[in-house]
């Protein structure tokens, strides 16, 4: 831990630095007073008590997304997750002299957004099907936000739009689309992608 936040310190510096920072945060949080506390400290190992009263926007978003193992997700458990979900995870944070952490970090974050897509990509259909056109086109405007690349995304707020009587925007969408793979990755749209314009701008 002392390399990771010190990488430039000698390993002496780094450890007075961690003792210093770790007094300074057991005293901000109140660890001392928490019953459990928030932090298991020996001499040799530093871990977070996963037992202490504590609440992590991360988990929370996990636990409501994936439901539990006999019960999908339900509606409102999906809309809560949406609305927790602020940012990517550690969003402008990196510790760039540590490429374990970076990696660590980075995988987290992909599958945080794609659990995020899952949920919006659902509340989408949900909310088309019953005709509620204008949450279905924020779901799925969040969706190209979250994931620009994901066709799925575009689809579905191609058919939204469309759905929702704004045809022009739909075919719009579609080019916006088309440039964005052309020019990031160099592929043009599926053909799922192109029929489904195809069908909108012959109403």
């Amino acid at each position: 831990m002392a390399g990771l936040l010190w990488p430039d310190w000698s390993d002496r510096e780094a450890l007075g630095n961690l003792r210093y920072a770790l007094a300074n945060l057991r005293q901000a949080i109140g660890d001392h007073a928490a019953d459990p506390p928030f932090l298991h400290i020996t001499r040799d190992t530093l871990q977070f008590n996963a037992a202490s009263d504590y609440r992590l926007d991360a988990a929370t978003c996990t636990q409501l997304v994936e439901g539990e193992p006999a019960r999908p997700a339900t509606v409102d458990q999906l809309r809560q997750a949406v609305a927790l979900y602020q940012g990517h995870f550690l969003e402008g944070f990196a510790l760039s002299d540590c490429p374990a952490f970076e990696e660590w970090a980075l995988f987290t974050r992909e599958r945080l957004t794609r659990q995020m897509v899952s949920a919006l990509h659902h509340l989408t259909a949900l909310y088309a099907q019953r005709g509620d056109f204008a949450q279905a086109q924020a779901c799925a405007w969040r969706q190209v936000e979250l994931a620009p690349w994901d066709e799925a995304a575009h689809q579905q707020l191609m058919r939204t739009l469309a759905l929702g009587g704004q045809r022009s925007a739909a075919l719009a969408q579609y080019e916006a689309c088309r440039r964005l793979l052309a020019e990031e990755l160099g592929v043009e749209p599926a053909q799922e992608t192109t029929q489904l314009y195809e069908q909108i701008r012959s109403g």
